[in-house]
């Protein structure tokens, strides 16, 4: 097993639901007082895509970062190489665009710990 696999591992998983064509979106919801760590992120679709993708981390409503991941290369796997810190009682979440093909679902996964 990869270090970034232990990484992903590590943290609490926040799983969306799968997404047929449209956007799937992980939601790690605001704890009063608490803020929330994001570890990393993977995502994927259930059939391959032949498309570049786009995955988004966002704080609330503002994205923290964005990626343009290929994915003839595969499912998208990132660590942090440092966690990556919310605002005290925010919520984060990810996003993975639709996969512009209907009939193909895709999931993203979040990795996150609250303190």
């Amino acid at each position: 097993m990869s270090i970034q696999a232990q990484v992903l591992i590590a943290g609490t998983p926040t799983q969306s639901a799968a997404a047929d064509n449209a956007v799937a979106t992980a939601t790690v919801a605001a704890i009063a007082g608490m803020t929330h760590y994001i570890l990393g992120v993977s995502a994927d679709f259930d059939i391959a895509v032949s498309a570049i993708v786009t995955i988004t981390i966002l704080q609330g409503s503002t994205a923290l970062v964005v990626y343009e991941w290929d994915f003839t290369n595969g499912a998208f796997h990132f660590a942090f190489p440092t966690t990556m810190k919310g605002v005290v009682g925010g919520a984060v979440s990810a996003t993975l665009a639709a996969s512009g093909t209907g009939g193909t679902s895709g999931r993203i996964t979040l990795y996150t710990f609250p303190n």
